[in-house]
């Protein structure tokens, strides 16, 4: 089986990277995050434990990337 296309793996890494820096900014700052996507749809700030959990999944999703594209 031959290798994909050259365009296509530039593609595929665009989209790794966009996913990258979103999981980043999951990780680093879950709140400005969550203003930014879903703040104007709420009246209030949801519970400190959504903010960790995204925190975390930004982590988790952050190495399965990183792990992705370099190893």
């Amino acid at each position: 089986m031959s290798a994909p296309p050259d365009g296509l793996m530039m593609v595929l890494y665009i989209f790794l990277s966009f996913w990258l820096a979103l999981a980043l900014a999951a990780a680093l700052q879950p709140r400005l995050l969550w203003r930014v996507v879903q703040g104007w749809q709420s009246a209030q700030e949801p519970p400190a434990l959504h903010f960790h959990l995204m925190r975390i999944g930004g982590v988790v999703v952050s190495i399965l990337v990183v792990w992705y594209l370099f190893f």
